[in-house]
């Protein structure tokens, strides 16, 4: 499972994430609270910007080969169930 912040411009956007939900692809989860250097909003402290670090050392990595292969796969996925 990967977990993904997705920013919707409109509201087909938000229709066609709902429908992905609805056939069981996706899970739509609601958080107000999103604490990422990457992301706007209010700025982390010293101790959420170690603690993230810290988070992200132990997570394990792929290559870039390798990410491309697998969103290459799901991308296509996504596009035939969307059809």
């Amino acid at each position: 499972m990967q977990t993904l912040t997705v920013k919707v411009k409109n509201n087909s956007g938000i229709q066609a994430l709902r429908e992905l939900e609805e056939k069981h692809l996706i899970k739509i989860v609601s958080s107000d609270i999103l604490k990422s250097p990457s992301l706007p909003g209010s700025e982390l402290s010293l101790k959420e910007f170690e603690d993230w670090v810290l988070n992200a050392e132990s997570e394990q990595s792929i290559s870039l080969q390798q990410a491309k292969a697998q969103w290459a796969s799901k991308k296509e996925k996504l596009r035939q169930s969307v059809k």
